[in-house]
């Protein structure tokens, strides 16, 4: 576990270098090639690897647009990605750190957290409207239509900004109000399926799963078919298998990618087919390199 540790901060360390190397490239170029201020060229490029794309200015040769092209698909799928993951994970690591432990424990803290991060959007929407206000003498119905194109991605460029203030205030503006928006949206579809996890548990812990669902939901060995057919005459299940079948109906897991895997390496191993590996195999489990394992989907538990 250390050591997966020490990979997994090489790897976050790793793209933050990658990110910050693309926006000092970025930025010098369009600088130093198309004559742009740094506020534009910054803008410019928040703009674009969030996709609001304001168009208050544009590339203006085919390199730049090629460049562009580049920052377009690199930007979009490496760099937002790092700053949404980052964002997330220090979320999830203030709110593990500044509410007590009664409060994780509650089982509507999830409903909670939800709800937090839609209020922190909303704020957000409301004080950049009056941001804007501020800044460039708008009324509130323009200074809201303003930040909500913006908060959204969607960026008409309509309104001329007649101050740098503006742009730099724009540049923060547009990376925390559409990572907040993405932040809160992926709350709410794990508050979904948190919901119909409990709800599944709730249903088994009140009996309303059947036998029958249990030994059908997931078998690690036998085709759905046959499982179904000789459903009849099973009337017990052991202990792993209820435990494995109750995490595959809740969706906790998935058989394809977190259990047939391991299933295949079991039988790789099982060379005499007693169903059972020795300590010697076993180890050989525990040594099997990370990079030639089966490819487990692990799932983000906080939301």
């Amino acid at each position: 576990i250390p050591q997966n540790a020490m990979k997994l901060k090489k790897f976050y360390a790793i793209r933050v270098l990658v990110t910050g190397l693309f926006f000092i490239f970025t930025i010098l170029f369009y600088c130093l090639y198309e004559h742009w201020s740094v506020v534009d060229s910054v803008l410019f490029i928040v703009g674009t690897i969030t996709t609001v794309g304001y168009g208050y200015v544009s590339p203006s040769t085919d390199l730049s647009r090629l460049i562009t092209v580049c920052v377009i698909f690199f930007g979009v799928l490496f760099v937002l990605s790092t700053l949404v993951d980052m964002t997330t994970k220090s979320c999830n690591y203030l709110s593990e750190k500044l509410c007590p432990i009664e409060f994780i424990k509650w089982k509507g803290h999830y409903r909670a957290i939800f709800f937090g991060s839609v209020m922190i959007v909303i704020i957000v929407l409301f004080l950049g409207a009056g941001i804007m206000m501020a800044l460039e003498d708008l009324s509130f119905i323009t200074a809201f239509y303003f930040a909500a194109q913006t908060s959204v991605t969607i960026g008409y460029g309509d309104i001329p900004l007649q101050h740098v203030a503006t742009k730099i205030f724009l540049i923060i503006y547009v990376l925390i109000s559409t990572i907040s928006l993405a932040v809160a949206f992926e709350n709410f579809l794990s508050f979904q399926q948190i919901k119909w996890q409990q709800k599944t548990k709730h249903n088994i812990i009140t009996n309303k799963l059947s036998l029958e669902t249990i030994i059908t939901s997931f078998d690690p060995d036998d085709e759905r078919e046959e499982l179904e057919a000789r459903t009849a005459d099973v009337d017990s299940v052991s202990k792993y298998h209820f435990v494995l079948s109750v995490l595959h109906y809740v969706g906790a897991i998935r058989k394809e990618t977190d259990i047939d895997p391991w299933i295949q390496k079991f039988k790789e191993l099982d060379t005499a087919g007693t169903g059972y590996l020795s300590r010697k195999q076993l180890k050989n489990v525990m040594a099997f390199d990370e990079e030639e394992s089966p490819a487990i989907e692990t799932k983000d538990s906080s939301i």
